[in-house]
């Protein structure tokens, strides 16, 4: 409409990722219910009647449901007022401040009345934790008036509205309306299917936590809904995706509840697929955390119940982690058959995915048993058909990979610059997993190249990460490199401590990497004379 407009973004507003979805959805006013559309004229209401500050709060727990009330709301006022919405993207210190810079950035003059609609908020506030923000908002409260002329509302999901009341009571009792949108089925449904689509893998850090953000949303939604068979099995679904991209962004305990609290609903309803699902998923999370038996087992029973039910693909994912299992043991054979069984599986599926999974996996096969040139041609073909179905993620592995294979051949230049173009897509991915080894890689190639210093570096940034995200065996591998190089710099001492810290580390994995670290060990304690 002529002389609405939506603001330009403020330091920590960006707009929706290309790969989430669009503000326009699929869903026009007819579906919205008669009393969501009462909320809308209650609102639209008060916004016409202010004369001067007012303070509004809207409880909306869906972000892209917001986002098309705020259309609707455009839409009704018409020329009656200006609507300016500011859309927080990441936790800010005070609000006010960060709407009056969202404000500033838009120098357009604007003439009548004016209401601004602030979304996002709740990046600011966690379900539990410090919420500095709130106290600000008591401390500032009396400036607000002097800040913006016209009505201000601020639309939080439940929770957060919740925590705002209670943590910023002063700010809190200046409201003109409290207005409630309650779930929409249609919508509930549509967001659902469409963050579906999407896989948190392959997604840019900013929009994992997007998509994040709308799952969160999601999920309150459907716990507000009416408990029944149908909205169960979507809240355990969303749980399971959320847990998914937790996962990914490396909040692993936070995946971990996810997970668990899926598989419970699932196991309520009789649904053995969500049970499987969420299975595979701890199998993965016990992998990462270095528990392998607590992970084969889980791989195991979740494939189990595939089997039981004829779903082939999930069995090949299956059958796919327990060939990374056998593979991290030292069992290569076993991983070669359980990974061309996954393969071939994959293949009769027409399941792109899988197959560049397990050419990838396959590659690492012919890596460490010698046939650099059989593992470049895996890794290419890999990378190939994960680029083709617009699959990141994989890529970035494959790259990784073949910066190993010129590091192996003594390319030192070529492999610092492979491991650069993945740390690149990894970083942008929010792939903290990844960026760890990266780290490691380049760190042994500062090393070899004879730069110390740049080596520790890179190290220690590496051991933090994996430290921070519980990856025992990325801790151990990079505390046998720090071993290495006090060695080199003359620090026996402190070398033989950091390898025996890695053997403890390995054995208590089951990795084949133990038996090096013991002889390592094994031959500083004889030249330091302290057995």
């Amino acid at each position: 409409m002529p002389g609405n407009k939506l603001s330009k973004p403020a330091e920590g507003a960006k707009p929706v990722g290309k790969n989430l979805p669009k503000r326009q959805a699929p869903w026009n006013d007819a579906e919205i219910s008669p009393q969501n559309r009462d909320v809308l004229l209650q609102i639209a209401s008060l916004i016409r009647l202010a004369e001067s500050f007012r303070l509004g709060f809207v409880k909306c727990n869906q972000p892209i449901q917001s986002r098309l009330m705020t259309a609707r709301l455009k839409e009704l006022l018409g020329d009656e007022a200006i609507i300016i919405i500011v859309e927080l993207t990441e936790p800010v210190v005070s609000l006010r401040r960060a709407v009056l810079q969202a404000l500033e950035l838009d120098k357009q003059d604007i003439l009548g009345k004016r209401a601004i609609l602030v979304l996002g908020f709740e990046r600011t506030i966690p379900s539990e934790g410090p919420a500095p923000a709130l106290d600000e908002l008591n401390q500032s409260r009396e400036n607000f008036p002097k800040s913006f002329s016209g009505p201000v509302l601020i639309w939080l999901p439940d929770y957060a509205l919740t925590r705002l009341a209670r943590e910023a009571p002063d700010f809190w009792g200046w409201r003109s309306g409290v207005f409630e949108f309650s779930p929409e089925l249609k919508i509930v449904a549509a967001v659902e299917n469409m963050l579906g689509n999407s896989f948190s893998d392959s997604l840019s850090l900013s929009e994992k936590i997007e998509k994040a953000s709308a799952l969160e949303g999601l999920i309150r939604d459907y716990q507000e809904l009416p408990r029944e068979e149908r909205t169960d099995r979507s809240l355990a679904s969303v749980l399971r995706s959320l847990g998914n991209t937790r996962y990914y962004l490396g909040e692993y305990n936070e995946a971990y509840r996810l997970y668990q609290e899926s598989m419970k609903i699932s196991e309520e309803l009789g649904d053995k697929s969500g049970v499987s699902k969420s299975l595979g998923q701890l199998g993965i999370l016990a992998h990462a955390m270095g528990d392998l038996g607590e992970a084969r087992r889980l791989y195991q029973e979740s494939m189990k119940i595939s089997e039981e039910l004829g779903d082939k693909s999930d069995v090949s994912a299956s059958l796919h982690q327990l060939g990374n299992l056998a593979y991290v043991t030292g069992d290569l054979g076993e991983a070669r058959r359980l990974y061309q069984e996954g393969l071939k599986i994959a293949q009769d599926l027409g399941d792109k995915s899988g197959v560049s999974r397990s050419l990838h996996q396959l590659g690492n096969l012919a890596y460490v048993t010698g046939d650099l040139a059989e593992a470049r041609r895996l890794y290419q073909e890999s990378m190939k058909i994960a680029q083709k179905i617009g699959d990141r993620y994989a890529p970035s592995k494959s790259l990784h990979q073949l910066g190993m294979l010129a590091h192996a051949s003594g390319n030192l230049a070529e492999a610092r610059s492979l491991y650069q173009e993945s740390m690149k897509i990894s970083q942008e991915l929010g792939d903290k997993s990844s960026v760890f080894k990266l780290l490691h890689q380049l760190g042994m190639i500062a090393h070899a190249s004879g730069n110390l210093a740049e080596a520790r570096r890179l190290y220690h940034e590496s051991l933090n990460i994996s430290q921070e995200l519980g990856e025992k065996n990325g801790i151990a591998s990079t505390l046998a490199r720090l071993s290495l190089l006090e060695v080199d710099e003359g620090y026996m001492d402190k070398a033989l401590e950091l390898i025996r810290q890695a053997e403890s580390v390995f054995v208590e994995l089951g990795s084949p990497e133990a038996a090096q670290a013991k002889t390592d060990r094994q031959r500083l304690e004889k030249k330091i004379g302290n057995p």
